[in-house]
């Protein structure tokens, strides 16, 4: 599990100066990837589903983890409108975009509070 891990961040550091949208999708899949670990390890008797759905539908998870939910949701939220992820958004009846180096700023205090998180509680 930890060599998937340091793929997924490898490729996330890859392409943050030359190609930030798939940079922002890459660091998606990895933090798909650490709360599918942090859910079997606190909720060993589920099954993970889809990630989205995890984010918006495990209130005891999200209670236990508030600031890790906000950022990886926000996350989750920005890589739904990148054209890398897909053409468009379904949802809004749009086309997706190339996301910039300003998008993730704008996330990035909540990304970083989430994983500041987990390793104050000692989950990475």
């Amino acid at each position: 599990h930890h060599k998937h891990a340091e793929v997924l961040a490898v490729n996330v550091k890859k392409n943050f100066e030359s190609n930030i949208d798939a940079c922002i999708v890459a660091l998606d899949s990895l933090c798909d990837f650490l709360l599918s670990r942090i859910y079997s390890k606190h909720l060993p008797k589920k099954t993970y589903g889809n990630y989205g759905n995890i984010l918006k539908n495990t209130p005891s998870l999200a209670a236990k983890f508030p600031q890790l939910f906000d950022g990886l949701s926000a996350l989750h939220d920005l890589r739904l409108e990148s054209v890398t992820a897909h053409p468009s958004n379904t949802k809004k009846s749009t086309n997706n975009r190339r996301l910039k180096h300003k998008d993730f700023a704008e996330i990035k205090p909540k990304v970083r509070a989430s994983l500041m998180e987990l390793k104050r509680k000692n989950e990475i």
